[in-house]
């Protein structure tokens, strides 16, 4: 992952195009589609959300707790007033 974050934030405004990553990641959890991943770099409090695929069925309940579960993590992602 820490790849990924890298080679996407090389070169772009306030990173340099070697930029390394130093911080640790830490893991806030997924919701419905993404799994979401705290961390900070050049001075910046960023996340990255990673796209997941799951193909299994779920019952209605199942259904409705992941949909609580992706609300809780947009109202976290909020209260961080990321830009």
């Amino acid at each position: 992952m820490r790849w990924l974050i890298e080679s996407n934030l090389q070169g772009q405004s306030g990173f340099t195009p070697s930029f390394r990553l130093q911080a640790k990641l830490q893991n806030l959890g997924q919701g419905l589609f993404n799994r979401n991943y705290l961390f900070e770099a050049s001075g910046k409090t960023l996340v990255l959300r990673l796209a997941k695929i799951e193909r299994e069925l779920r019952t209605r309940k199942e259904a409705i707790a992941a949909v609580r579960r992706e609300a809780k993590t947009l109202q976290a992602l909020e209260r961080l007033n990321l830009p």
